[in-house]
């Protein structure tokens, strides 16, 4: 089990590794491992060649990345002594004959250092697996802004509540695994993160009566009828605990909070999938923006699963392809979705709304904040709260003019109007191009209204019509939204 024997022995240590290049960039510009989110064993063969040098970051990368040995006389003329030292008294190295084993790994991820176990390091029901493309998900898709409290629940390894710590005044981290508490506490050190609490319990409980401001989950999700790692095994059947999360984060939720879960769920026979998260969610009093992946077959499912059960336990005592098969066509399972879920606990009337999640990138967290806004300005605002509105266009939008060539030279055909975060884009023609620009946050709708009707000769109500048209389209993309000031209607 990982200790911290010193404060300041731990935050050197951090400090050495920094300074050696542990980073998930020169992982890929000096390593060239591609894939720095979990070395698989698979990649053995592969990863003990590229870190097979002997400057202080091969060594260290074959240690605590690849999680294989190393000549301890080696080690000791190349690294530093302090760091050697301090990782043997915490429980990251031991002496096994003329080498030293790593007895856990230090996954760079972000612009953190993460512990966590290895596969061929620990088997355990309670191995403490480090991120996952899960794990990276959320955290690109996590809202900007600075918030007073931030709880990370299942936060196993700590990764996300450790990266919440940079925008967060306190962050809380919560999981029933008492071992993962004591890496993501290691970590917060090793890290030089002081604003942090890692609490022991089911969800919720140990933050019993408190509210957050912010709240992140990345849970365990995977539907299985064998429970056999904490990690990511759903206590409940099929989706039972995901659906508990968002039944009860709401009462954790500050007003204005935000909630965000990357979770699976199940389309039964005969119901549409939207309607299953519409139940968890109408009496929440939150918004709800669903991030949708493509729909897996059962299956799909079930080997997905018992490929990825195999890779952490070669012989499983159950969990196979044919019982996760048996098990999702009784319960009459025809479809299996993944994704992310967002909620924002707000008064008012609150709406829920679905979109095809997107690549991941750090785009996609802006794109979110700015689709709430607004979705909610659509939901909130009356006709004439809407022409009495001074539209902007949001900084991730583009605005790609269209020409083509004719007799007389370069004609102007219309435009697109693109979003970066999820790709949405609409199509304008040559006349909708030309009064575009005016959604500068200077011009009010029913500004560009008179302008429209002014320079097309139409009738001014005919004109309206229009603009109102093109003002909801382009709030439905969230390529705009009202100035800081009028997002809450006046009247």
């Amino acid at each position: 089990m990982l200790t911290i024997p010193s404060l300041e022995a731990l935050r050197s240590l951090g400090s050495y590794l920094s300074d050696c290049g542990y980073t998930a960039k020169n992982f890929i510009d000096q390593l060239d491992v591609r894939e720095t989110v979990r070395a698989g064993l698979e990649e053995l063969e592969p990863l003990l060649e590229r870190t097979s040098g002997d400057s202080p970051l091969h060594l260290l990368a074959r240690l605590f990345f690849v999680g294989w040995r190393a000549d301890a006389a080696l080690c000791s003329r190349v690294l530093d002594s302090g760091a050697l030292s301090t990782a043997l008294a915490c429980g990251l190295l031991r002496q096994s004959g003329s080498d030293l084993e790593p007895l856990a790994l230090l996954v760079p991820f972000k612009d953190l250092t993460v512990a966590c176990d290895g596969v061929a390091l620990h088997r355990g029901p309670d191995i403490v697996m480090g991120p996952s493309s899960s794990t990276r998900t959320l955290l690109y898709s996590t809202v900007p802004g600075n918030f007073e409290t931030t709880l990370d629940l299942c936060t196993g390894s700590g990764a996300l509540a450790l990266n919440a710590a940079a925008n967060s005044a306190h962050v809380v981290g919560t999981d029933i695994n008492s071992r993962a508490l004591q890496f993501a506490r290691f970590s917060a050190a090793l890290n030089r993160i002081d604003n942090s609490e890692f609490l022991c319990g089911d969800t919720f409980e140990p933050v019993e009566g408190r509210t957050f401001s912010r709240i992140i989950a990345n849970p365990p999700f995977f539907m299985t009828p064998v429970k056999t790692f904490t990690f990511s095994d759903s206590p409940l059947q099929l989706d039972g605990f995901v659906r508990k999360l968002a039944l009860e984060v709401p009462m954790a939720l500050a007003d204005g909070g935000f909630f965000q879960m990357t979770c699976e769920w199940v389309q039964i026979e005969g119901e549409p999938w939207g309607g299953r998260l519409q139940g968890w969610t109408q009496a929440s009093g939150c918004d709800v923006l669903v991030l949708q992946g493509s729909p897996m077959t059962p299956v799909a499912y079930a080997e997905k699963r018992s490929r990825q059960m195999k890779a952490i336990d070669p012989n499983p005592q159950d969990g196979s392809f044919s019982h996760r098969l048996d098990s999702l066509r009784a319960s009459r399972v025809e479809a299996v979705f993944g994704g992310i879920v967002t909620m924002r606990k707000r008064r008012g009337p609150n709406w829920f709304a679905s979109i095809p999640a997107p690549e991941t990138s750090d785009s996609v967290g802006p794109a979110i904040r700015e689709k709430f806004d607004a979705l909610t300005v659509l939901a909130s605002y009356s006709e004439q709260d809407l022409l009495d509105a001074s539209l902007r266009f949001t900084p991730g939008a583009e605005l790609v003019q269209r020409t083509t060539l004719g007799a007389a030279g370069w004609n102007t055909t219309g435009a697109v109007v693109k979003e970066a975060g999820f790709k949405d884009q609409v199509q304008l023609d040559s006349v909708v191009f030309q009064f575009i620009t005016l959604f500068d946050g200077q011009h009010s709708t029913n500004e560009i209204t008179d302008i429209v009707a002014s320079r097309l000769e139409i009738p001014r109500e005919e004109a309206q019509q229009r603009c109102l048209h093109l003002a909801r389209r382009l709030l439905q993309g969230s390529f705009v939204l009202p100035k800081s000031a009028e997002l809450t209607p006046g009247r």
